[in-house]
């Protein structure tokens, strides 16, 4: 989870790739443009929960084998950050399996505006900042299984306690990051 909320400030960090750029001249003034600034960023935060996919098609001996296939296949999909976990007989065949996955896009919009009385030098700002982050899931359960029967029922039971964590733990991180937003856009503003 850390590794996703570190993206978050790469992404904003990328947006605002001009910093480095400034004349050498420029940076030690630059802890003034937060003072300056008379302005508050407008952040858009959407944190979603997609409704869960299901399959029932594929056999047992598939969601045992094809277990790294279906998740290469899924993260190239959806997003470098997944999780998978999944329901096991006492012989380690895998009776379901639980594929989770974050996404998230931010876009930022970005103004300059002039710090010094000529006009050479700039304070950059973030107007608008907006981040979305999704979570989707699937869970898939062994053909051998017949919708509604007792062991259906069971591994299904099963498979909803790694989807409801995933969702805590995506909401937990959605929520810290949103209340981290000020934090980030102050630290890139200087």
């Amino acid at each position: 989870m850390q590794h996703l909320y570190k993206n978050l400030l790469h992404t904003i960090v990328f947006a605002a790739l001009f910093l480095p750029m400034m004349p050498a001249h420029a940076k030690p003034k630059m802890h003034n443009c937060a003072k300056r600034k008379n302005f508050q960023t407008q952040v858009v935060f959407n944190a979603n929960v997609k409704p869960t996919r299901y399959d029932y098609s594929r056999p047992i001996r598939s969601l045992s084998s094809d277990g790294k296939k279906r998740l290469d296949n899924w993260h190239a999909k959806n997003s470098d950050h997944a999780w998978v976990s999944g329901s096991h007989s006492d012989d380690w065949k895998t009776l379901g399996v639980t594929i989770g996955s974050v996404r998230i896009s931010a876009q930022s919009e970005l103004i300059a505006k002039p710090y010094d009385k000529y006009g050479m030098n700039y304070c950059p700002y973030f107007k608008k900042v907006i981040v979305n982050l999704d979570y989707e899931s699937e869970i898939l359960i062994g053909r051998e299984f017949p919708k509604g029967t007792c062991k259906f029922n069971a591994i299904m039971e099963h498979e909803y306690k790694h989807h409801d964590t995933n969702v805590i733990v995506f909401e937990t991180l959605a929520n810290r990051m949103k209340a981290d937003m000020p934090k980030f856009i102050a630290y890139m503003e200087w």
